[in-house]
């Protein structure tokens, strides 16, 4: 057996910004009667800063300026009621005190000295709390905004003294793999990106850690890819991955760090299941980004005799521009709206396609909320790209005989559009997006109308795989509203399985997963956990049936084994997950 391994590259650059809060000094405006504190956007302000420059929270600017909640530009003026926001404090710094600690947050009190402290490019709470000597919890004591999380040019109170600070030399970075004896790596200085020159200090101290070299990372563990090059042995399964790594390019735009989220992922698995698995062997191109490349590797022995090709969206384009003729399965886990499956027997589908997720959400709601009438929610100029999903659930309500009511509404749902509906009638509200801006024009409306209910799960919602991605108060929201949603993919970050997977993930690389919705590290993790089951009960071929079924971490895999109604089409992936978010903060999970 010979052992080659993947050389993933990653450059951990040093940014410095400069952030200045000031007080809440906001003029006054009339508007309807009502008076508003208004504060116009300057250019690279966001939300989230303007929401720390004025001393209120995030979601208090979007309940009532739900149209910046996917970004804000310069000159937009936001709006916030005078009753409401009297009592706010400026959010000029002051003295911290344990006994202020303590009478205002359950956090644990701190006593003692501290400083003020930048923070920096991929540096987390946990992180800060760990190089200077002190808990997350007592951080964001003093600092309660912490909790929703830190970013780039921060300024923190740290608890402790500045002597305290641990060498920057010696505190990991994200994105660097720590050095250990038993983990050798090897790194090499390459060109660092262009730095951002720093803004003018804030006249009080504030320790920003010096610049640190930037290296390229090579990570030699697990020993990951497998390569034979007689690939006549049938005894092993042949899998490649052809994913624009952009190896030999500085720095990573987001396809190439979702490509490598993803292989690594994948090559975590691998490991964790080597010993139990069927013989694998495994290839992975860099495909660079470009066509020529991609028709070029397309034409290689390699790929013509793979069992089982996985290829980026863009690497799935080419296959069908080149004609490419293999017998090799095609894993399509990236082109989601593709259906050349339709057409092609050696094209797995892997993503449920639109038409039956539609069909298995729209069983879902009517079953779960049989008797209660739909409501759909209509706001007048907002967004409504799921129309076609409404429009879909409208006809089979319709079909049933159950008329829907239109609940039309401008700018905010009010109290007052609701008070036509029946108080004792039970009621499925059903809104015309799945965006954030959208979510917030109508939930604090529905939760008033839900909670005034004698029985509040009279008041349904449902929604979209799009609030996956709500977190903090948007999220809480979700689960006060009983809301239940459909999604290709669903992970509950606090799961055993979820938190076991990225602590595997951060002691084998050196850095937690990337932050984002689906995760692509879990993406690829599930993936092959899939072919190794399903290659494992077919002795190393690639081909469906009741045993190759895998339910993962956040994605699960049901391909449709008996095709005789669909002749001379490949398999495709029916799973769906059916989410509910309960009043007791828990999530039920069900696979359709």
């Amino acid at each position: 057996m010979k052992l080659r391994f993947l050389h993933l590259f990653f450059i951990a650059v040093a940014v410095a910004t400069s952030f200045t809060a000031s007080a809440l000094d906001l003029p006054i405006k009339t508007v309807n009667k009502t008076d508003y504190y208004y504060y116009t956007a300057a250019k690279g302000e966001t939300v989230l800063s303007i929401a720390r420059k004025i001393g209120v929270t995030r979601n208090d600017i979007l309940l009532y300026n739900p149209g910046v909640a996917d970004g804000i530009r310069e000159g937009v003026t936001i709006f916030l009621p005078v009753d409401q926001f009297a009592e706010v404090a400026s959010p000029e710094e002051p003295v911290v005190t344990s006994a202020d600690v303590a009478a205002s947050s359950p956090l644990p009190e701190y006593s003692g000295p501290t400083f003020r402290y930048k923070v920096q490019k991929g540096e987390t709470l946990f992180g800060l709390a760990h190089r200077f000597g002190c808990s997350p919890d007592q951080i964001v004591a003093l600092n309660p905004w912490a909790d929703q999380g830190i970013r780039n040019g921060d300024i923190l109170t740290i608890p402790g003294s500045r002597s305290g600070i641990a060498d920057a030399s010696t505190t990991p970075v994200r994105g660097q793999t720590p050095s250990r004896t038993d983990r050798p790596v090897q790194a090499e200085p390459v060109i660092a990106e262009p730095q951002v020159e720093p803004e003018e200090e804030p006249e009080d101290s504030i320790i920003t850690p010096p610049a640190e070299p930037d290296y390229r990372i090579d990570v030699p563990q697990p020993p990951v890819i497998e390569v034979e090059e007689d690939y006549s042995n049938a005894e092993a399964a042949n899998v490649t991955l052809m994913l624009p790594l952009m190896l030999n390019t500085e720095g990573q735009a987001k396809p190439a760090r979702s490509a490598t989220e993803f292989v690594r992922g994948f090559l975590l698995a691998l490991d964790q299941r080597k010993d139990s698995m069927s013989p694998i062997h495994l290839t992975i191109f860099d495909t660079e980004n470009s066509a020529e490349r991609t028709d070029s590797l397309l034409s290689t022995e390699v790929v013509r005799n793979s069992t089982v090709l996985i290829p980026s969206d863009d690497a799935f384009a080419r296959i069908h521009a080149v004609g490419f003729s293999s017998e090799a399965k095609v894993l399509n886990m990236f082109a989601v709206q593709d259906t050349t499956y339709k057409a092609n027997t050696n094209i797995y589908q892997g993503n449920i396609p639109a038409s039956l997720m539609y069909e298995g959400a729209a069983d879902a709601f009517l079953d779960a909320y049989m008797g209660y009438t739909p409501v759909f929610l209509i706001c007048r100029g907002g967004r409504s790209e799921k129309m076609a999903f409404t429009d879909y659930l409208r006809g089979r309500y319709e079909a049933a005989g159950i008329t829907p009511i239109d609940v039309m509404f401008s700018n905010m749902l009010t109290s007052a559009e609701l008070e036509e509906l029946d108080p004792a009638g039970m009621y499925v509200f059903i809104p015309a997006s799945g965006s954030l801006s959208e979510f917030n024009k109508f939930a604090p409306a529905l939760l008033a109308y839900r909670e005034a209910k004698v029985d509040p799960t009279s008041v349904a919602l449902v929604g979209y795989p799009d609030w996956t991605a709500f977190r903090s108060e948007s999220k809480a929201e979700l689960h006060r509203l009983g809301a239940m949603i459909y999604s290709r993919f669903y992970a509950e970050d606090s799961a055993p399985s979820v938190v076991d997977f990225q602590n595997q993930f951060k002691q084998t690389y050196g850095c937690a997963p990337t932050d984002m919705v689906p995760s692509q590290a879990m993406l690829g993790y599930d993936v092959a956990n899939y072919l190794i089951t399903s290659l494992s009960a077919f002795d190393g071929q690639f081909r469906q049936g009741e045993d190759s079924s895998h339910t993962g971490l956040q994605s699960s895999f049901e391909f449709d084994y008996d095709l005789e109604e669909r002749p001379g089409c490949g398999p495709v992936n029916q799973a769906l997950y059916i989410i509910t978010f309960n009043s007791d903060n828990n999530v039920s999970i069900t696979i359709q």
